[in-house]
């Protein structure tokens, strides 16, 4: 089959952008064509180039926003655009399937209605009010209609995730398989790339994450600061991730470790290019994100022996067993997380069991030829509808295109307003020809 794929972000480093990397490789081993549509030029394109897969650039969008870069007249300027320049796409290459990595970008759902290609979501997060970090627009349910009305097939990253859709999506085709986003190792692999976890005097532990609320490492620094109260400071915390994600969270989390005293053991190491390599150097891979979809570096730390702790929300309760596989604390509350750490130091050679545990049992159960089951299960329930006559509608999109953007305008009105009222129009129009004559003045002196 010939698959389109959209990118919901022209990163390779991320969870999803290299679960989509591998997700590519997967279906073309099974014989499939596929080009990938990215909104911008960059590292994803680069690494798609490597691979010899086809793609181009189309400069859409998300229909979510985080709150700080709501912008509705400039989602509205460019979103129709974007989705005529997909259609554009979609006629040349004349897919069999339409792929849209993450549930944040509709526009390829919107393209296969128009052209009556069936059409797979592959949902990485929750969307809905315990994810902080994205602002939907419009509200969650409604998106959630969109996705309805639009896709023909869903897949879920995780148990916790479908479960957090349940009764709110519904499409003629769900996947009973999870397409869990694991790390491309097969046993062979991470055997000759695990070294042994040795706890020593200092135990060492690691965060993989980008720097933002919802990765919640405040919270780990408060429980290191909780221990160094209480005089145990034989330990580091070394924090891995993008510190540009949320500069101002970044900067909170320095001013906490500096005014705390807390620098001998608290590092913000920033992006790690070779997580594999890093985690060898950790006894403990802990994980504080708030509802985290699933937890990759997680299942990573298992699969290289390390001990690994979690919170009680989201997928991380898929992988670790309290006890077993790792530890679970309570999220928002650092003074359990602090002795769970505490119980690690004090019982090394029960804890490094934990560690030896989960990484024979997820080997057993992750990492086999069963692992892209859901992304082959949807390719092949479309194979053989393949011949099927196709209903093309190109109404659908263009009114749930009206739709969102009517919804957008509305709720955003007062903004025009208050930028176009006889007060500002009049300062921004004295501003513009004030600009004019700077910049015929500088020519005219260059």
């Amino acid at each position: 089959m010939k698959i389109l794929l959209l990118s919901h972000i022209g990163s390779a480093t991320g969870g999803a952008e290299k679960c989509l990397l591998e997700y590519v490789d997967a279906l073309r081993k099974e014989g499939h064509n596929c080009k990938v549509i990215v909104p911008y030029k960059g590292p994803m394109t680069n690494a798609l180039s490597e691979k010899g897969i086809a793609w181009s650039v189309v400069g859409y969008g998300w229909a979510t926003r985080p709150h700080s870069n709501v912008h509705p007249h400039r989602i509205m300027a460019s979103t129709g655009n974007s989705l005529v320049r997909i259609f554009q796409e979609v006629e040349k290459y004349k897919p069999d399937l339409i792929m849209t990595n993450t549930a944040v970008i509709p526009w390829g759902l919107y393209a296969g209605k128009a052209f009556g290609i069936p059409t797979v979501v592959l949902i990485h997060e929750i969307l809905n009010e315990k994810d902080p970090s994205l602002r939907m627009v419009p509200n969650y349910r409604e998106y959630r209609e969109i996705l309805n009305q639009n896709a023909d097939y869903v897949i879920y990253n995780s148990q916790f995730v479908k479960s957090e859709f349940a009764g709110d999506l519904v499409l003629p085709q769900t996947s009973k398989d999870i397409l869990y986003p694991l790390p491309p190792l097969d046993e062979a692999k991470i055997d000759s790339l695990f070294k042994e976890n040795l706890v020593g005097s200092k135990l060492k532990i690691a965060i993989f994450g980008a720097l933002s609320p919802r990765k919640n490492q405040l919270e780990a620094v408060r429980a290191i600061k909780l221990l160094n109260n209480r005089g145990i400071n034989n330990l580091t915390l070394d924090l891995y991730g993008d510190t540009s994600a949320d500069p101002s969270y970044t900067k909170s989390l320095r001013r906490f470790v500096r005014d705390n005293s807390l620098t001998p053991y608290v590092k913000i190491k920033g992006f790690a290019t070779n997580v594999y390599e890093r985690m060898n150097d950790y006894n403990v891979v802990l994980s504080t994100a708030t509802y985290e979809p699933f937890g990759r570096t997680l299942i990573e730390g298992q699969l290289f022996g390390r001990i690994v702790i979690t919170n009680n929300t989201g997928g991380g309760l898929e992988l670790v067993k309290d006890m077993s596989t790792g530890l679970v604390y309570q999220s928002g509350n650092p003074e359990e997380l602090a002795e769970k750490i505490l119980w690690i130091m004090d019982n090394r050679p029960q804890a490094v069991a934990l560690g030896a545990n989960a990484k024979r049992e997820q080997v057993d159960m992750y990492i086999t030829s069963s692992r892209y089951k859901a992304l082959y299960s949807a390719v092949e329930h479309f194979e053989k509808r393949k011949n099927m006559p196709k209903d093309a509608n190109i109404f659908e999109p263009m009114r749930s295109l009206f739709q969102y953007n009517h919804q957008l305008n509305n709720k955003y009105r007062h903004i025009y307003r208050l930028t176009h009222n006889r007060i500002t129009y009049p300062i921004k129009g004295v501003a513009s020809r004030a600009l004019s004559v700077i910049k015929k003045t500088i020519r005219r002196f260059i």
